[in-house]
């Protein structure tokens, strides 16, 4: 499961048989398409898994409280054009400059 909340504060997911993780989607700096992870372990076992389309159909969420501090998230998609729809549609979240005019009432929301 890997989903947006319905007033898009919160990227959340979980793999069956793990835990879940949640990004508050206002500590996102940027979605980049491609990435892979540098743990070498980590990257094998994916590139076993997927193949040679690892790279096109993955992203990589950078968030964090501020610009020393990042983390990187990586989401490997089904496919390439599944990737590239989550950029897309992320980015027009995370980009939004009228979200920072919210009514105060929506911001109540998220707590």
């Amino acid at each position: 499961m890997f989903k947006v909340d319905e007033y898009g504060f919160f990227i959340y997911w979980k793999s069956d048989g793990r835990e879940g993780d949640v990004i508050e989607l206002c500590q996102v700096s940027d979605i980049r398409a491609g990435g892979l992870p540098k743990d070498s372990r980590l990257f094998n076992q994916l590139s076993n898994k997927h193949g040679d389309t690892l790279e096109e159909k993955s992203l990589t969420i950078c968030s964090g409280t501020d610009y020393i501090n990042i983390n990187y998230q990586h989401v490997i998609c089904p496919d390439a054009a599944t990737a590239k729809a989550w950029l897309e549609g992320i980015r027009k979240i995370t980009h939004n400059v009228k979200a920072n005019n919210t009514c105060p009432m929506t911001c109540l929301k998220k707590q």
